[in-house]
């Protein structure tokens, strides 16, 4: 084994490590959209369009109004 035998593995395996890397950050970007997706639709009433749900039953930090 000659002295620069360590340095053509490491420089044949960083381009596969390089890409392993991509792919490992493009699925945690991927994963973090859902997920805050996920996280924002269930504050919500579903079909609610956004709309904050007043009904006290289902939400009891709703404001109270008066009818």
């Amino acid at each position: 084994m000659t002295f620069d035998e360590p340095l053509n593995i490491i420089n044949d395996v960083s381009p596969l490590l390089l890409r392993i890397e991509c792919w490992v950050y493009a699925i945690q970007h991927l994963l973090g959209c859902f997920l805050a997706a996920d996280k924002d639709s269930s504050l919500n009433d579903a079909g609610s369009g956004g709309v904050e749900n007043l009904d006290p039953k289902r939400n009891p930090n709703a404001a109270q109004h008066d009818p």
